[in-house]
Order: structure tokens, then sequence, then C-alpha cells
């Protein structure tokens, strides 16, 4: 089987490496914050632009994909090469960062009207941390 494709994105400081390192689903689709340990993630290449994970999912060994994108200003245009062939979304915002809220909020806007993932039926998700 193919392993899930998963794009983990936001601006730049939200925690989206921190929250891929510790990232794991326990039971059903709950999603918990626990210890990183290395048997649930391998470091598959990393560039200041990308970082590339390969985790198994803990209750189910399911294989995954996940590109971590840099949240700089002079990378947010590369997201974009990523839609059509992700098998979900996750968006990080950094909730104790008010003063870009806003700037969340015109990104999200941005991806909702983008043909690469207008119309197509994928997860979506929106995480707060911090």
């Amino acid at each position: 089987m193919k392993p899930r494709q998963i794009l983990l994105c936001g601006l730049d400081f939200s925690g989206k490496t921190t929250m891929i390192k510790k990232f794991q689903v326990s039971g059903g689709a709950t999603a918990t914050l626990n210890n990183y340990t290395d048997e649930i993630s391998d470091l598959v290449m990393t560039t200041p632009f990308l970082n590339v994970e390969k985790i198994a999912l803990p209750s189910t060994q399911e294989q995954c994909i996940v590109y971590d994108l840099s949240g700089q200003g002079r990378y947010r245009e590369q997201w974009q090469y990523f839609y059509p062939d992700v098998d979900a979304v996750f968006y990080v915002v950094d909730s104790t960062d008010l003063e870009r809220i806003s700037i969340n909020q015109e990104i999200l806007h941005e991806m909702a009207r983008h043909p690469g993932l207008q119309g197509r039926r994928i997860p979506f998700i929106i995480m707060g941390n911090k």
C-alpha cells in the first residue's frame, strides 16, 4: 500500500516541526502529543524549505510521508506544488502570536481558493499550537 502523504504548513515559528516529532495517533482518530521516539519517525530529507519525514502511526502502523514546509514568506509560494498530490493538509497556527493571526487568515483564504485544493475531498485540519 502506498504511504499517505500529508502536508504540514503554517507560518514560521508556529511549531510545525516540533509537532510532527511528537505527533502520534492513539486509538481511532484521537490525536495526542506524546514523547518523540525514533521508532515512529524517520527523517527522509531536509532542506531550508522542506523536511520530509516518514512516520508510522502507532495504532495502525500505517506509513505516512509528512512534508513539513517552511512558513517563511519567501517559501510560501512553493506550498502550491504539493497541493495536487497530498492526502491531507494540516495547517498549524501559533495561537499566542496574535499579531500574525490576520496573516494566517489571509493565507488560509488563499489556500481555500487555490485550484490545486479546490474541489478535492481531503481532510484540511487547522491546529492551534502553544
